[in-house]
C-alpha cells in the first residue's frame, strides 16, 4: 500500500489531463483501504466518482461508488453505503459485469450483517460466492469464504466458520494475497478460542498481527491484537493479555 501511494504520488505529477485521471484516485483509495486508512479512503473514491460522473465514464463510475460504500460502512455510514452501493449495482448490471454485481451483492451482504440480519446476509454472500465461481473470480470466491466463515460464526456453526476460513486462505495463499491471509488467520483466532484451542488462537492471532505489522494495515493488526490478548487473558496470562 505505501508503495503504491508513493509511485500515485508520481502520476499526480504528470500534465493534465494524466495527472487528474479519476483512475489514480480510485487506486489511491484501494491503497489507503489495504493499509486500513477508511477516511483517506472515501475521500478518494469521492474524487474519482465526481470525476467518472462528469466525463460520463458510467463503469469507472460504478467502481469508484462501490468502493465508496466499502469505506462509507467501516466509517458506520450504513445509509450511505446502501445508497452508494445500490447504484454501483444497477450500472454493473446494465452493462453486464458480473464481477462488479457480484461485488455489489456482497456489499448488501456486509451491510445486513452490520445490521444484525446474518440470515440475509449469508444469502448474499452464497449469491456472491456463485457469480465469482461461475466466472473463474479466485479472488471474489475467496472473499466470499471469508463473509460466510464470518457469518458461520456469529449464527454458532463453529465447524462450518473454521472450514469456510480455511478454505478461503488456501486460495489467498494460492494467489498470493497476503493481505487475505492476515484477514483470514486473525478471523480464526476466535473461532479456535470458541472451540477451546486457545493455544491455536494464540498462535494464529500473533501470526496475523506479525503479517498485518509488515503490510502496514494497522485496522487488522488492531483487530488480531485485541483477539490475541483475549486469548492470552483465558490462558491466564494477564500482563501480556493488556
Amino acid at each position: 500500500g505505501k508503495d503504491a501511494m508513493q509511485t500515485l504520488d508520481m502520476l499526480r505529477k504528470l500534465p493534465v489531463p494524466l495527472g487528474d485521471d479519476p483512475r489514480i484516485d480510485l487506486a489511491d483509495a484501494r491503497a489507503a483501504e489495504s493499509l486500513g486508512d477508511f477516511r483517506r479512503d472515501l475521500a478518494s473514491t469521492a474524487r474519482a466518482a465526481e470525476k467518472a460522473r462528469a466525463v460520463g465514464a458510467s463503469l469507472l463510475l460504478a467502481q469508484a461508488r462501490a468502493d465508496q460504500a466499502w469505506a462509507l460502512a467501516n466509517l458506520g455510514r450504513a445509509d450511505e453505503a446502501a445508497a452508494a452501493v445500490n447504484e454501483a449495482k444497477r450500472i454493473f448490471s446494465k452493462a453486464g459485469d458480473r464481477s462488479g454485481v457480484a461485488r455489489s451483492v456482497n456489499y448488501n451482504g456486509i451491510l445486513l450483517e452490520n445490521q444484525g440480519n446474518a440470515i440475509a446476509a449469508k444469502a448474499r454472500y452464497e449469491e456472491a460466492l456463485g457469480i465469482y465461481g461461475r466466472i473463474g473470480n479466485r479472488l471474489g470466491v475467496a472473499a466470499e469464504l471469508d463473509d460466510l466463515g464470518d457469518v458461520l460464526f456469529s449464527l454458532g456453526d463453529l465447524e462450518g466458520s473454521r472450514r469456510k476460513y480455511e478454505e478461503a486462505m488456501a486460495i489467498y495463499r494460492e494467489v498470493g494475497h497476503e493481505n487475505g491471509v492476515c484477514l483470514t488467520k486473525g478471523a480464526l483466532g476466535p473461532v479456535l478460542l470458541a472451540l477451546g484451542d486457545d493455544s491455536g488462537s494464540i498462535r494464529i492471532s500473533q501470526e496475523a498481527v506479525n503479517i498485518c505489522d509488515r503490510l502496514g494495515d494497522r485496522s487488522k493488526a488492531a483487530i488480531a491484537l485485541f483477539n490475541l490478548g483475549r486469548a492470552l487473558r483465558l490462558k491466564g496470562k494477564t500482563s501480556e493479555a493488556r
